[in-house]
């Protein structure tokens, strides 16, 4: 994979991970209001939802720390 494409994708998993992340930790109202917020309260509640989004936040990160990892992004940090 190109460098710049890894950054892409890593810029991606990162933003993403962060807003299931905000989703299980501040309450976002503006979430559970869409239908399919709703319909996943419906089937397991607001705090099942809740921590689905949190692991969910959880693993997409865990995955931008992996491209982070094999394709060096931020080696210049390390010197």
């Amino acid at each position: 994979m190109l460098p710049y494409a890894a950054a892409i994708v890593f810029a991606c998993f990162l933003l993403c991970g962060l807003a299931a992340l905000g989703v299980a930790l501040f309450h976002w109202r503006w979430f559970f209001s869409t239908s399919g917020g709703r319909a996943m309260q419906r089937a397991f509640g607001r705090r099942g939802v809740r921590i689905f989004y949190f692991l969910l936040g959880c693993f997409i990160l865990y995955m931008a720390y992996l491209v982070c990892r094999d394709y060096r992004l931020l080696a210049f940090l390390a010197d």
